[in-house]
C-alpha cells in the first residue's frame, strides 16, 4: 500500500471511531491506538484463521478433527475408528477428549468439539442438538476372579451395592434403580440429575484396571473384557438391570456443517459397531 492511501485509511478510520489513533509528531499509537491494536490484531488472525479452515474443509487431507467421546464408545469404536482416519489421512489432526456425557454436549454446544459420541439420553429431543443412535446393548456388571461375589449363582442389584462401583456418572434415567443416598456402591447427585459411582473414572482401561485389584465392580458392553473372562481374570456377575443399558451416539450441533472429516470419521464408527456382537 502506497503512503497516501494508508494515510486515507488511517483518516478514515479515525472518523469512524471518533478518535486519534496515532500521534503524527512522533509516528507512535496513541492511547485510543493501542487499545484498537489489541483487538484488532486477533481479529485480522481469526480472518486469516476463517480463510484456512474454509480451504481445509474441502478435503481430508489436511486440517482438524475434535472428537468428545465417552468411555465405553471411546473404547468400543471410536479410539479405533480415530486410528483408521489417522492412518487414511495422516495429515490431518485429531483431538480426541474422552469425558462424561455432560461434558461432551457442552463441547458440542461451545464448538470445542465437532461432534461427540457419548450417552445421549439427556440430548435427545433438545432443540439445540442432532443425534443418531449408534449402539443400545444391555450392559453387564463384572469383578475380578476371587472377589467376594464371583462364585455366587444368583445375585440381586442390591446385592451390589456393598462394593465400590467405578466408572463414569450416570444419567437421570437410571434413577429408578441406584441408591439414592451415599454408600460404597455411591449416589445419586440431585442437585446434577445424576449417579456418581464411588470411584468416577472417565477411561474404560483404567475401570478395568482398577476392577482387577480391588473389590470395586464395573459395568461392561459386550466384547469389551472378552479377554480377562477367557483368561480368568474376571467374573461377569449374573445381575441384569434393564434400565442401565447402553444408549450412546452421535452428538452434534444443530445447524453446524460437518467437515469431510468428521463424516467419515463417523462412517468409520458406524462400520466398526456393525462388526460388534449384542
Amino acid at each position: 500500500m502506497s503512503q497516501p492511501a494508508l494515510t486515507r485509511s488511517l483518516q478514515n478510520l479515525e472518523r469512524g471511531l471518533g478518535v486519534t489513533l496515532l500521534d503524527r509528531q512522533d509516528m507512535s499509537p496513541t492511547a485510543f491506538g493501542e487499545a484498537a491494536l489489541r483487538f484488532a490484531v486477533p481479529a485480522v488472525g481469526g480472518f486469516d484463521e476463517l480463510l484456512r479452515e474454509l480451504a481445509l474443509l474441502q478435503g481430508r487431507e489436511t486440517g482438524g478433527l475434535k472428537v468428545a467421546m465417552g468411555p465405553y464408545p471411546a473404547d468400543i469404536s471410536g479410539s479405533r475408528a480415530a486410528g483408521r482416519l489417522s492412518s487414511q489421512h495422516p495429515k490431518l489432526a485429531i483431538a480426541l477428549r474422552v469425558c462424561d456425557w455432560s461434558e461432551a454436549i457442552r463441547d458440542v454446544l461451545e464448538n470445542a468439539a465437532d461432534l461427540a459420541l457419548a450417552e445421549i439420553s439427556e440430548a435427545e429431543g433438545r432443540a439445540d442438538l442432532e443425534t443418531e443412535v449408534v449402539r443400545r446393548a444391555q450392559g453387564r456388571f463384572f469383578c475380578r476372579a476371587g472377589h467376594p461375589l464371583a462364585g455366587r449363582k444368583r445375585l440381586a442389584l442390591s446385592d451390589l451395592f456393598d462394593y465400590p462401583l467405578v466408572g463414569p456418572s450416570y444419567p437421570a434415567r437410571v434413577q429408578a434403580v441406584l441408591p439414592k443416598t451415599y454408600g460404597s456402591f455411591g449416589a445419586f447427585d440431585t442437585g446434577r440429575d445424576r449417579f456418581n459411582p464411588r470411584i468416577l473414572v472417565e477411561s474404560f482401561s483404567v475401570i478395568r484396571d482398577i476392577v482387577l485389584n480391588s473389590d470395586a465392580i464395573s459395568a461392561f458392553a459386550p466384547g469389551q473384557i472378552e479377554e480377562e473372562l477367557e483368561r480368568g481374570r474376571c467374573v461377569a456377575l449374573p445381575v441384569v438391570a434393564p434400565a442401565l443399558r447402553l444408549n450412546y451416539g452421535f452428538i452434534v450441533k444443530r445447524g453446524r456443517t460437518l467437515s469431510p472429516a468428521a463424516r467419515t470419521f463417523m462412517e468409520a464408527v458406524r462400520e466398526i459397531e456393525r462388526t460388534i456382537p449384542g
